[in-house]
């Protein structure tokens, strides 16, 4: 049985009952304390992209905001009046089974390219009780660009109900991507246009990243004094990045390499 962990909240930020999303939305929260409880270190966003900035802040210094690197925490929330359930025990654990199925499309990932594991933990909020929420743990791999988190937050949203449940295998996943595309979900058109280079940069994370540090990768400097807000995986595939150095590895080797 997972242990539960407590969300505290830092003054200024969510959560509170009156902030409604129709999707999931993430945060960066902190490692545990030994008492069970995790801090909230960031605004809580429902794009991908936009989500991306609270680590440029922080490492371009222009707000303290202590979000860990070591490893990747997130906060998964979604609030439960906005997507008609409600917050009964029932709801709260097809919420955390619904992430432990996305986990484990991301899981198929890193056993293959040999990563550490990503781990999702319940979660809980005393002020917050129409929200459904959870911590999901993970490599720092998954926050060593703008693009490589927006791909993980892409699957963990994305991949949490039918046709990823029960997957076991990277070819199930591959074709569960498929279908998924098929259905028309929010999500579709950027697994549609990624999913095929998921593990062409997983397999080659080495090479794109040698030398190109977070604080690198998160920079304005790196992109013409812009922020990151539409630096997603979709971005890099298409050849849209501003991230000149990171676009020529990227074709060299996921593109010309396929």
């Amino acid at each position: 049985m997972e242990r539960t962990y407590k969300l505290i909240q830092e003054s200024g930020f969510w959560p509170n009952n009156e902030y409604a999303v129709n999707q999931a939305s993430f945060g960066f929260i902190s490692a545990p304390s030994t008492a069970g409880t995790v801090t909230q270190r960031s605004e809580i966003c429902s794009c991908r992209e936009v989500f991306g900035e609270q680590l440029q802040e922080q490492l371009d210094k222009h707000e303290n905001l202590k979000i860990p690197v070591k490893h990747v925490r997130l906060l998964l929330y979604t609030r439960t009046a906005a997507s008609g359930k409600d917050t009964t025990d029932a709801a709260r654990r097809k919420f955390f089974e619904n992430v432990k199925t996305s986990v484990n499309a991301v899981n198929i990932l890193e056993r293959k390219y040999k990563w550490r594991l990503t781990r999702v933990y319940p979660l809980v909020n005393e002020k917050c009780t129409k929200a459904l929420m959870c911590m999901v743990v993970g490599p720092n791999n998954w926050i060593r660009s703008p693009h490589m988190q927006s791909m993980y937050c892409l699957i963990l949203r994305a991949a949490k109900t039918e046709p990823f449940e029960g997957i076991k295998t990277y070819a199930n996943l591959m074709a569960a991507c498929k279908k998924h595309v098929s259905k028309g979900f929010n999500d579709s058109g950027y697994i549609r246009d990624t999913y095929e280079y998921w593990g062409p940069i997983m397999m080659n994370f080495k090479n794109l990243f040698l030398n190109l540090s977070m604080t690198v990768n998160y920079s304005r400097s790196t992109y013409g004094g812009e922020r990151v807000y539409h630096e997603g995986i979709r971005c890099l595939v298409q050849g849209g990045t501003n991230n000149k150095e990171l676009k020529a590895r990227f074709k060299k080797y996921c593109k010309d390499g396929k």
